[in-house]
């Protein structure tokens, strides 16, 4: 075949080409494609939904907690007045049967303890009291008795006890019997302190001054003691660049109990939190990792960080009650990125309304200045000597982290449940 044939076949084809023409709908179509093609984590899509549902479980939590917290010491307020009233009546009765006694001689016998309990404390105020009143009638029959003797010497040999008023006296199945006289019959038994086996009431704690309670602490703490239990967290994040989302973070605290107001208290805690970038202000500033600028200009970037928290927070307590106390703390975290995962979406140079969606993932350790803690809440021990604390945390951030280099700081809410290992 020769040249000129060649050149006129090729020229042939040329001229019954045809050029197809712009199909809109596959366009629009594969733009529908893309978009439905998403590399977002699945919680992004109902953040909405997951943060409305924690906020209705912490809520109910803490109704729940205070309801119980309530009735729990309305119940103990009541027992205590309900068992004071029985003492008070008892006391009024006994008073009252000591002043219709003209003539006896009590013989009170004190035993000292080593204070033990705030019960103990009550009872000896209580007998303090008594003591005072029945010293107050003895005092008042011998000035009595005395009076009758001078006016009527004559009194003394049918009274006895006038004649006698510092004998001593023993008793026995009603039976009175003077270490200077014979012995001799009383016409109706006598009234004496004796020790009673009824049940006491229950004293309510509410009543003890922060001295006592500290000297209480003090008498029951036995070098140091130690707490180990769970912690969970939840908290909102703050950027210094992009939009932060609620984190929730679980790990395992101990502390450390150095003295009744004192505690150091360590552990760990694991964090996933979520941010994104969308300003371009913003973005421009910032140097991203594997970042490929020919693909389009950045429009938005997700970052997913995984951390290790190591708190060291000085803890100082403040009693209410032997129960009940607030906790305040101050400390510092370390924090060490596990991982890091960013998302880069890019507008495509060839058609704006598209977008390009790329990945980087850093898996090498790094560990950062971390945050400065301040936390303030209360502690409470329950029924079964657990203790519940719960507190309102801060944490400023100290320098820049993670590949970005942004800074953050977190505010949020915290439980322990304590589990007392020493």
């Amino acid at each position: 075949m020769d040249d000129s044939r060649f050149d006129d076949i090729i020229k042939k084809k040329l001229n019954e080409y045809e050029e197809p023409g712009f199909d809109p709908a596959a366009l629009a179509g594969l733009q529908q494609q893309m978009e439905a093609i998403s590399l977002s984590p699945w919680y992004s899509r109902y953040a909405s939904q997951l943060w409305i549902g924690s906020g209705f479980l912490v809520s109910t939590v803490i109704i729940v907690s205070v309801l119980w917290y309530k009735d729990d010491k309305l119940n103990e307020k009541i027992i205590s007045l309900t068992g004071q009233a029985e003492e008070i009546t008892k006391l009024q009765t006994e008073i009252k049967y000591l002043k219709n006694i003209s003539h006896d001689t009590i013989k009170l016998t004190e035993i000292r303890e080593q204070p033990t309990s705030a019960l103990y404390a009550s009872l000896l105020v209580q007998m303090e009291k008594l003591k005072a009143e029945l010293e107050f009638y003895r005092t008042e029959r011998s000035r009595v008795s005395n009076s009758i003797v001078e006016n009527d010497p004559a009194t003394t040999l049918n009274n006895p006890i006038g004649a006698y008023p510092d004998s001593i006296v023993y008793y026995s199945d009603g039976e009175i019997n003077f270490s200077r006289i014979a012995p001799h019959y009383l016409s109706k038994n006598s009234a004496r302190a004796e020790w009673s086996d009824l049940p006491m009431s229950k004293v309510s704690n509410h009543t003890l001054s922060t001295k006592a309670i500290r000297d209480i602490q003090k008498h029951y703490s036995k070098g140091i003691g130690i707490k180990i239990g769970p912690v969970a967290e939840l908290s909102h994040s703050n950027y210094s660049a992009g939009k932060g989302s609620n984190a929730l973070s679980v790990g395992v605290m101990a502390d450390f109990i150095l003295s009744p107001s004192l505690s150091f208290e360590t552990g760990a805690k694991y964090t996933h939190r979520f941010y994104d970038i969308t300003d371009k202000s913003e973005t421009s500033l910032l140097e991203f990792p594997d970042l490929d600028e020919s693909l389009g200009e950045l429009q938005q970037v997700d970052i997913d960080n995984y951390i290790l928290e190591f708190p060291f927070n000085l803890k100082y307590r403040f009693p209410i009650t032997l129960k009940t106390q607030w906790v305040g703390a101050l400390g510092y975290s370390p924090l060490l990125y596990l991982r890091q995962d960013f998302e880069y979406k890019q507008a495509w140079s060839g058609d704006p309304n598209l977008s390009v969606i790329s990945t980087y993932r850093q898996n090498s350790l790094a560990l950062y200045s971390g945050t400065l803690n301040f936390a303030l809440g209360f502690s409470q021990e329950l029924k079964n000597k657990r203790i519940f604390e719960t507190s309102v945390y801060y944490q400023l951030g100290l320098g820049n982290k993670g590949l970005e280099k942004t800074n953050s700081n977190f505010v949020g809410l915290r439980g322990i449940y304590w589990l007392k290992a020493r």
